[in-house]
């Protein structure tokens, strides 16, 4: 995947890729002596996403805890 920020990180565009070289799938050998099944599976979902982001107004502002606010109100100290 690539994605890019762009205009103060106002707008994201990006770029997905899902199995590009149809690489997926498994095979299974089970059996004894007498008799042997062989399966084989190719899951066949190829594809390309392309994502377009647009963020509104501004970021939220984290305020940090200060020390006296860690403690769960309603409760005494002590």
């Amino acid at each position: 995947a690539i994605r890019q920020k762009m205009y103060n990180d106002a707008v994201t565009v990006s770029l997905r890729f899902v199995d590009p070289f149809n690489t997926t799938g498994f095979k299974v050998r089970v059996g004894d002596d007498n008799i042997t099944q062989i399966t084989a599976r190719k899951f066949g979902v190829r594809g390309a996403f392309l994502t377009f982001q647009y963020t509104f107004g501004k970021p939220p502002k984290i305020r940090v805890p200060q020390p006296d606010q860690q403690q769960a109100p309603g409760f005494p100290s002590g």
